[in-house]
């Protein structure tokens, strides 16, 4: 992996083409696009877009009585979009606007990622295109931009972006199509207001992991299973009725609601024309795991989702196409989308009528039908018109390929969320996503941004309230909802400073809840201590005068969790004294904001100190439990230790005991048995002496973490640009834009030269022979001496001499191997001729004697045109090294 320390940003313009007035394309209407874009020249397209050749003419003939007939058949229909005019003001036939491309990125090669679902070819288009509505709502479109003129405009309407996506999955091996029908208000305008994100952003904070954990551990506890359980009082009959009406209710939600109140609202309801693409899982076209033979749905091109035959949103069909031919539905009910589906796959002509019949040599017709019309008969003539795509091969380059969205930035509106995406190394954050919930008023609740490629690891942030933040806001009373804060890290994650302790910093989560909690989550793995993780808990700061102007909170407790350690240690705390008026501004917290230092940290003796400490230690099955400490206890305050033990085998209770420091209350031991010694007073002593030297061990430790937990919070604050420092970003050796070396003015100025040079060189017919005299310099201005010059004439001429003579074997060889083959056949054939009695095998021979005297009388004419000619291009060097400056002296 490669730090960037200042990435670049890219360019807000991301088509890299743009008006007079500096505006992109995808941000003025399509009559404007055409107009300042085409008409003006700024665009320059190949003849073949302006132009038709003899076979399109011929195709548009076709169509256009096609047209005339269908209209006079169906006098009431709408038109069909046949042959509208492109970009150039050209017609051409929509079959031929497809073309059939497969990009050479991974993400494209599937309609939809099987692996991660929100990605591939689909929604790639969707976010890559933006979307505009048609300029008349129930009108066909006048002008259809070519697939390649959309991705550089990057934006389109339904039929751009449905004749691209075909494209797209065309050339990947689907089997599919441009659907011409009607749908929604809703769908025709993109609106996705109406409805409801479901993908759900609820962050797991560290209280839930807890609760989750604790739930599992008393499930597993020896006598859980043996518990009576309570009896279950609800009513059966009670819960059925409820999941009926929780049913109906899913089945008709506020969606389904608003969509009701916009066909009433819509005017235009069932006459908006729209297109979109269909899927079919054809038996000789690519299927994938979603898509199965048989299958038939639609894809959205404004969204990439996927959409079922019988959505309601798509209210009917007039046409599909594809880039072999166009099929109109004949059925009286263009509404029935399913049966729409069942007949199309079949092919059947009695419900679609196609522009072109191709003939199929394994479908036998039956001549008595009736029902095939005299339209419906494959003929010779139509499978050949049908011409080829005149559009230019689609490309899309790696810097194109990354920009995603236009401007580099995409937002998606629903009713109860908004989603903004980025593209990547875009914002100096690195964000690519952030997700903003929605309560039921519409104000924001949730925050979640996605970053990516970030030096530090942090892929995602969340901000949220707590679960009682009604109870929290009106215990404020100012309006203030205090948040949390959320954030996750990859695994790798390392400080460019040592650590206090030597440790890697392995930070996996970072949990901040104002004036209450932190929490740090980190992979315990990664750690030499085994650190899982370190909660702070924060003092309420109170209303009194001591916090009126500085309501920050203290640390009163903190808890650090372990796992995998050789000394067992699973638990340390430290609990704190709540602060007074007098020491409140010598130990006043930095923990208001989330990167601050954490409040009450740095134990030195002039500052705060914990009253008690505890350590927690899991059973070592190698000495007895009465001997393997189970819990530490430092009461720092009341100046005395307790130690509790593991209980025993069969055992309810433990052994524990109780000291003090100064010795003056004796050691209070627990009778746990009748007959139980009590220990000497020297070995409590030495017991105590020890306990005193793990009761400092435990305070450095925690100082130690302290000094850890600040360090981490330092360098987040400079990660994040807190202390004007720029976020870093992280790429790959295996990314060619970025790592591209940056060269000096010099270094461009001398490449620029050394690449004429060589163009030079290579026009320069001496400069194979010059080179050596030259020393890697340029040939064209070099002085030879009267011997080196003879040299190099007799070196070219000779050169020429040899290669004639060599071209005039070559073509003599040729022609002897024709004659010897031709008289080879001939000798075979006056030894047979008696025997042959078949007609084939006399004109078999004629065959090959005609091909073989022409073959041979094309090398003998080619022979004495080369021989002709041999001699005047050696005149013609000769002249021509006369005539050259550099070999004056061998001519002198």
């Amino acid at each position: 992996m490669i730090t960037l320390q200042n990435f670049e940003i890219p360019n807000h313009n991301t088509c890299g083409l743009e008006t007079k007035d500096g505006e992109p394309p995808y941000t003025i209407d399509k009559e404007r696009r055409l107009k300042e874009l085409v008409e003006s020249g700024e665009m320059t397209f190949p003849e073949v877009y302006s132009r038709n050749s003899t076979k399109e003419e011929i195709c548009l003939e076709f169509i256009d009585n096609f047209k005339n007939q269908y209209t006079q058949l169906y006098p009431s229909r709408n038109a069909l979009l046949l042959s509208p005019r492109n970009e150039c003001a050209s017609r051409k036939f929509i079959c031929t606007f497809i073309r059939p491309t497969e990009l050479p990125y991974e993400e494209l090669y599937d309609w939809e990622s099987p692996t991660n679902l929100g990605k591939g070819c689909a929604a790639y288009v969707a976010n890559y295109i933006r979307y505009e509505e048609l300029a008349r709502p129930t009108e066909l479109p006048q002008v259809v931009v070519s697939p390649a003129t959309t991705l550089k405009w990057q934006i389109g309407d339904c039929f751009d972006l449905s004749i691209l996506l075909a494209s797209l999955l065309l050339g990947t091996g689907y089997d599919a199509y441009v659907v011409v029908g009607y749908a929604t208000r809703e769908v025709c305008e993109n609106n996705e207001s109406r409805k409801t994100w479901t993908n759900n952003m609820v962050p797991i904070a560290a209280d839930v992991e807890d609760s989750n954990k604790n739930s599992e551990k008393n499930k597993t506890r020896k006598y859980y299973s043996k518990l009576r359980q309570r009896p279950n009082l609800e009513s059966v009959f009670d819960k059925q009725q409820a999941e009926k009406s929780n049913a109906a209710e899913r089945n008709t939600p506020d969606d389904k609601k608003d969509d009701d109140k916009e066909v009433e609202d819509d005017e235009l309801h069932g006459k908006r024309i729209h297109a979109w693409v269909m899927l079919m899982g054809s038996p000789s076209k690519r299927k994938d795991a979603s898509i199965e033979e048989g299958d038939v749905f639609f894809v959205e091109p404004s969204t990439g989702k996927r959409a079922e035959i019988k959505d309601t949103n798509y209210l009917g069909i007039e046409s599909v196409f594809n880039d072999t031919n166009y099929w109109v539905s004949m059925m009286e009910n263009k509404t029935d989308k399913e049966h729409h589906e069942k007949e199309f796959f079949n092919f059947d002509l009695k419900r679609w009528e196609p522009v072109f019949v191709i003939d199929d040599e394994d479908e036998e017709e039956d001549p008595n039908d009736a029902t095939v019309t005299e339209r419906t008969r494959p003929t010779d003539e139509d499978q050949y018109l049908v011409p080829p795509s005149w559009v230019q091969r689609l490309t899309l380059s790696r810097r194109q390929y990354e920009n995603r969205y236009p401007g580099h930035q995409k937002t998606i509106e629903y009713k109860n969320a908004r989603i903004d995406l980025y593209a990547d190394y875009s914002e100096e954050d690195l964000k690519v996503k952030v997700v903003t919930l929605k309560d039921e008023f519409g104000a924001e609740e949730e925050i979640h941004t996605f970053f990516k490629f970030r030096k530090d690891k942090l892929y995602r942030r969340a901000r949220y309230p707590p679960k009682d933040h009604a109870n929290t806001l009106s215990a404020l009373g100012n309006g203030a909802v205090k948040r949390i804060q959320h954030e996750w890290f990859e695994e790798g994650r390392r400080s460019e400073q040592a650590l206090p302790g030597g440790s890697q910093e392995a930070l996996a989560q970072h949990i901040y809840e104002e004036n209450k909690k932190r929490t740090m989550i980190f992979y315990s793995k990664a750690r030499l201590d085994g650190l899982v993780k370190r909660i702070e808990v924060f003092f309420h700061p109170r209303a009194d005068a001591a916090y009126k102007d500085d309501a920050q909170s203290l640390v009163k407790k903190i808890m650090e969790h372990y796992s995998d350690r050789d000394d067992r240690l699973v638990y340390r705390s430290a609990t704190f004294p709540e602060p007074t008026l007098s020491n409140h501004h010598e130990s006043r917290a930095r923990g208001a904001h989330a990167y601050s230092g954490v409040s009450g940290a740095g134990f030195t003796e002039s500052k705060q100190q914990p009253r008690k400490m505890a350590e927690k230690f899991d059973r070592n099955p190698e000495i007895p439990a009465d001997q393997s400490c189970a819990k530490r206890t430092f009461y720092m305050a009341l100046n005395e230790i307790k130690a509790e033990y593991h209980y025993g085998p069969g055992r309810i209770t433990k052994h524990s005991r109780h000291y003090s420091k100064d010795m003056k209350i004796p050691v209070t031991i627990p009778v746990l048995q009748p007959h139980q010694k009590h220990p000497k007073q020297s070995v409590l002593a030495e017991e105590l002496r020890t306990l005193i030297g793990k009761e400092k061990k435990c305070l450095d430790d925690i100082k130690l973490k302290q000094s850890f937990s600040e360090e981490i919070l330092k360098n987040r604050q400079e990660e994040e640009g807190l202390t004007g420092k720029k976020c870093q970003a992280e790429i790959t050796v295996y990314d060619t834009l970025r790592n591209e070396t940056k060269e000096t003015k010099i270094d461009e100025e001398q490449r620029k030269a050394d690449e004429r040079r060589r163009a030079e060189q290579r026009k320069d017919y001496l400069a194979p022979y010059l080179s050596q005299y030259s020393k890697g310099g340029c040939t064209k201005d070099i002085k030879l001496s009267a011997k080196d010059a003879i040299d190099v004439k007799n070196q070219v001429l000779k050169d020429l001499k040899d290669r004639l003579i060599q071209r005039a074997h070559i073509m003599q060889n040729r022609l002897d191997r024709e004659k010897e083959e031709l008289a080879r056949h001939q000798t075979n054939f006056h030894k047979s001729q008696e025997q042959m009695t078949e007609s084939k095998e006399h004109e078999h021979y004629i065959q090959i004697v005609e091909n073989g005297m022409w073959r041979i009388g094309i090398l003998e004419k080619r022979l004495e045109r080369h021989q002709d000619q041999a001699l005047q291009k050696y005149a013609n060097l000769d002249m021509k090294l006369r005539n050259d400056g550099r070999l004056k002296e061998a001519f002198n």
